[in-house]
């Protein structure tokens, strides 16, 4: 009976222990790996975001940016040449109505 019993115990208690360790070995070490993981995949997949977010942010602007400074130059352009145009236009009108007149009265005088 001490025989039998002390290594029925024996048998139990290098099994169960040696059982044990190992499960919470492969927990601990398989929650480990899952953590590392996931924090290694968000540290990615945040740079990732960014990076794109950035690139695709910069593209809108240098877009937007050019559009709008396109536009400006263009209204600009307009209203410069069509200013310069009434300018001259009116000088032009001016000096020929007046060398006209300046002639009829030049004429009517003689």
């Amino acid at each position: 009976m001490k025989t039998a019993s002390s290594s029925a115990i024996s048998s139990e208690m290098k099994t169960a222990p040696s059982s044990a360790v190992s499960s919470e070995m492969k927990t601990a070490s398989s929650s480990a790996v899952s953590s590392e993981m996931k924090t290694a995949f968000s540290s990615a997949v945040s740079s990732e975001m960014k990076t794109a977010y950035t690139a695709a942010v910069s593209s809108e602007m240098k877009t937007a940016y050019t559009a709008v400074v396109s536009s400006e130059m263009k209204t600009a352009f307009s209203s410069a040449v069509s200013s310069e145009m009434k300018t001259a236009y009116t000088a032009v009108v001016s000096s020929e109505m007046k060398t006209a007149s300046s002639s009829a009265i030049s004429s009517e005088m003689k």
